[in-house]
């Protein structure tokens, strides 16, 4: 019976009504075709027997009040009596040839046509015999007319009446025939019926006994596994009260972090809102800078282009004193070839005596300007060693201003390169900072939807903390009607 157990309680009440309605089914079958039987017995009791007989009895009732009529004619000596009589015999006999033509109502069977043809028979003899008493009684021989009546018509009479007597006997036996079939037929139906009514007990007993069994290990296998269930839930719902009492005093915490972080957030974006300032001002500084350092490397560019005029300028001025140096030795050679001269013109002068004594001094003044001029001229050389020293000294240190400028140039230009990318890294911490500032701004919104999501949270959870407890008491309260309900199954 496993499949029957697992059945649900609709399928098994539904299989337990099928049942018993093919048992109730079976039952009226049986029932209504022994009432059909029944009926049929009772149907054959009465229009087969019961009809009959009650004719029978109406035919001997006019043949008993006919004979009755003819000893009232023989015993009446009134015409007009005798002729009343005789018209109420005529309308018996037409009852009594009616009750004789009519031989279907009687329901005859086997012997009974012989008793009802001998009836026939006798009653035309009898009826003839009447005529003959009549006749006898109309012409007032009532003596002889009596006489009659009481020999001859008395023994068709009591053939009749004998004849009629067995044929109620036989009709009365048929009719507890029938009555003892009937009886049968429904001690049958009766044993038949309580026959199926105590298989119909036995089998909703039966069924019943396995419903409630399988209800009841259903109703303990259920209450079982909800007192087990609910005894979990019980335990589980507690841990979750005891985590949302947790997590409500963690989400208090939270929030207080999260106030103390808005605080926080809200300096920091004070901060970053700062720091845009300083970095949109170090922007603008830097790209002062970069004028600056363009200019510097502008002005250098020009300081190369003069200190290169100047160094062309020393380098003609080194080549003019060359020049002025070669003119001097030049001069110098010539004023000592002026002093050989006059040194000649003095030996010539003193050769010449007197005569010569003029150019003497004319000579000894041309050497002394011939000597004034080679010192002069040696002055110019040494003047022009001098400047020669300047000017080389000039053009060195001329070369090493452009070199100097032309590193000045190129620091000027590293200066604007470097102002520049720091120009570009400015502009890029001036961008961060404002989209610093920005999310700082959004955090704060952030955190303050955070923070009231969290003061949701914590009143929910506050709220499910309550619920939580109502529920337990609500498991607590299904865990007794439980045990209630096993103690009652």
């Amino acid at each position: 019976m496993k499949w029957f157990e697992r059945l649900t309680v609709t399928k098994k009440l539904l299989i337990t009504f099928i049942i018993l309605s093919v048992v109730f089914i079976i039952e009226g079958y049986m029932g209504l075709k022994n009432i059909n039987q029944i009926a049929q017995h009772v149907d054959n009791i009465y229009n087969e027997n019961l009809i009959p007989l009650n004719e029978f009895i109406k035919l001997r009732k006019d043949i008993r009040d006919h004979r009755l009529k003819v000893f009232q004619h023989i015993g009446t000596s009134s015409v007009k009596e005798m002729e009343e009589l005789k018209k109420e015999m005529e309308q018996i006999d037409l009852g009594i040839d009616s009750h004789l033509k009519n031989e279907e109502v009687y329901k005859l069977r086997n012997k009974e046509n012989d008793y009802f043809k001998s009836i026939i028979s006798n009653w035309n003899t009898l009826h003839e015999s009447y005529k003959k008493v009549l006749s006898l009684s109309d012409g007032f021989s009532k003596e002889d007319a009596f006489r009659l009546a009481m020999t001859e018509t008395q023994k068709m009479q009591d053939a009749i009446e004998d004849n009629i007597a067995k044929l109620h006997l036989s009709k009365e036996d048929f009719a507890k025939s029938s009555y003892e079939e009937s009886m049968k037929v429904g001690k049958q139906s009766w044993i038949t019926t309580m026959l199926i009514t105590a298989v119909s007990i036995i089998v909703l007993f039966g069924i019943s006994f396995l419903i409630t069994g399988s209800i009841k290990r259903s109703i303990n296998s259920a209450v079982s596994s909800l007192s087990s269930t609910s005894t979990e839930i019980a335990s589980t719902v507690e841990q979750h009260e005891r985590t949302a009492q947790s997590q409500s005093a963690s989400v208090s915490e939270t929030t207080t972090t999260m106030d103390e972080l808005s605080v926080s957030t809200r300096r920091s974006a004070e901060q970053a809102d700062a720091v845009t300032v300083i970095s949109k001002q170090a922007l603008s500084t830097t790209e002062d800078g970069i004028k600056m350092a363009n200019q510097a490397s502008a002005g250098m560019s020009n300081l190369k282009q003069k200190v290169g005029a100047i160094g062309e300028q020393i380098l003609k001025l080194s080549e003019q004193t060359g020049q002025i140096g070669g003119i001097a030795n030049m001069v110098t050679d010539i004023a000592g070839q002026i002093n050989m001269l006059a040194l000649n013109a003095a030996v010539e002068a003193v050769r010449a005596g007197e005569s010569g004594k003029g150019f003497s001094v004319i000579a000894q003044e041309v050497r002394k300007l011939a000597d004034q001029g080679k010192k002069s001229a040696e002055k110019v050389n040494t003047i022009v060693a001098d400047i020669q020293k300047a000017t080389n000294s000039a053009v060195m240190v001329t070369e090493a201003g452009t070199k100097t400028v032309e590193d000045v140039a190129q620091i000027a230009q590293r200066a604007g390169e470097s102002f520049g990318s720091l120009s570009g890294i400015a502009n890029n911490v001036y961008e961060n900072a404002q989209q610093v500032s920005l999310n700082m701004k959004q955090q704060v919104a952030a955190i303050k939807q955070v923070t009231e999501a969290m003061n949701n949270i914590n009143t929910g959870a506050k709220e499910t903390a309550a619920g939580i407890s109502q529920t337990k008491i609500g498991i607590q309260r299904l865990n007794e009607a439980a045990q209630e309900l096993k103690k009652m199954v």
